[in-house]
């Protein structure tokens, strides 16, 4: 097709009503249809751009690709995402998946933007109870909260998995897998790290994969420093206190 259009047998202007109706049936949202079409044009497509990820454009922006709503509210907001999904989905896309990780940032805003959010995401899922997954990570205190307070949003999830906190073989096996991909010869955390040096990481990282990767980093840059062959607890000590 793009041959088609480069050699004039085909005019992209005689394509691009056709491509909207087609997108426009299948997202059902006709606005949200012109501005993925739009994307294709360089003097419009940021606006298409713009406007799809909701930053709010002017009027004779919108005028301009034919677009005559904005994504301004969560119930357009809503109406997009879904538009996204339908369009995703017959893309011939499993589905999309959607990570929201520290959830409980939700418990910083007052009860009225709290209750909000929660309810736009019910709402989000209530439209979308098919092809649509979501996952949240969150703190066990705020999450038993949430859920025990806001029914409406504590029914539409299916099913909760609580993370167990790193042990000390879990973090070997963590070492291990980066002193793989760093080292030319073979080398295991046995030969870098002794085994009190390894307790006092997981013990300051609380479990935390993040902390714990970063503890190490620190810990080999400093023993290079030394020219050290190993890593000792004084050397962790030193580093997270």
């Amino acid at each position: 097709m793009k041959s088609l259009i480069d050699e004039g047998d085909i005019l992209l202007s005689e394509l691009v009503p056709k491509a909207i109706q087609m997108l426009s049936d299948v997202t059902k949202f006709a606005d949200f249809a012109r501005a993925i079409v739009h994307m294709v044009y360089e003097d419009t497509n940021l606006y298409a751009w713009q406007w799809l990820t909701a930053e709010g454009i002017r009027y004779e922006q919108r005028k301009e690709m034919e677009i005559h709503s904005a994504l301004d509210d969560d119930t357009m907001g809503v109406r997009a995402f879904t538009a996204l999904k339908n369009m995703l989905l017959e893309l011939n896309y499993t589905g999309v998946f959607v990570f929201v990780d520290e959830f409980e940032s939700v418990a910083r805003l007052s009860p009225k933007n709290e209750q909000a959010t929660l309810n736009s995401l019910r709402h989000l899922m209530d439209q979308n109870s098919s092809g649509l997954s979501m996952m949240f990570g969150c703190a066990p205190e705020v999450w038993q909260d949430i859920m025990s307070e806001y029914h409406a949003f504590s029914e539409r999830i299916g099913r909760e998995v609580s993370l167990r906190p790193m042990t000390e073989e879990h973090l070997k096996t963590l070492v291990d897998s980066y002193l793989e991909l760093a080292s030319d010869d073979p080398v295991s955390v046995a030969d870098v790290f002794e085994e009190d040096s390894l307790q006092l990481i997981l013990q300051s990282s609380q479990g935390n994969v993040r902390q714990a990767l970063s503890i190490c980093s620190y810990t080999v840059d400093d023993a290079a420093e030394r020219g050290r062959s190993n890593i000792d607890a004084e050397i962790i000590q030193e580093i997270v206190s």
